[in-house]
């Protein structure tokens, strides 16, 4: 019994090394998941937002761009946070509903409206959780001054 102390001190130091070294390596998992999530689809989102924000009120103005933000919702939809994954869906359904409209169906004469209020308003979920991503990360919130600008239009129109 006198020499347990000598055998429990080593074991017990293994264990608590091996914790830190995991609970270590879980941390670097998630940073590298965040930057990847981060790198992929916010910053190629607020680009784009950038540039159709612009056209505003009407930032989807022609099939082209309505594919732009069609394949970063959809194509990489894996990025978001479940809660606003399943703007992907919509999206789509929104954008099949617009190419008609651009193609002339008067049936689909709400649709180019439809798609702009979705758009800004599912940029606007997406550019909160963009800013918790940059905060998590250690960035600069560059979504910030885009959702106010947003949020200004979505409640002006």
């Amino acid at each position: 019994m006198d020499n347990l102390h000598l055998y429990l001190v080593p074991l017990f130091s293994i264990i608590i090394s091996f914790m830190v070294g995991r609970l270590s390596n879980s941390r670097s998992l998630k940073i590298e998941s965040l930057k990847e999530r981060y790198n992929n689809f916010y910053l190629p989102y607020i680009q784009l937002l950038i540039r159709a924000s612009v056209k505003m009120p009407y930032m989807i103005t022609n099939p082209e761009i309505a594919m732009k933000f069609g394949n970063l919702l959809i194509e990489k939809s894996h990025y978001l946070e479940p809660k606003t994954s399943k703007y992907a869906i919509e999206y789509y359904f929104l954008e099949l509903n617009y190419f008609e409209y651009y193609d002339g169906n008067p049936d689909f004469k709400n649709a180019e409206d439809e798609i702009n209020k979705f758009i800004i308003k599912a940029s606007l979920e997406i550019l909160k959780e963009s800013t918790k991503v940059a905060k998590q990360l250690k960035l600069p919130p560059v979504s910030k001054t885009l959702y106010t600008y947003l949020n200004c239009q979505l409640h002006n129109n």
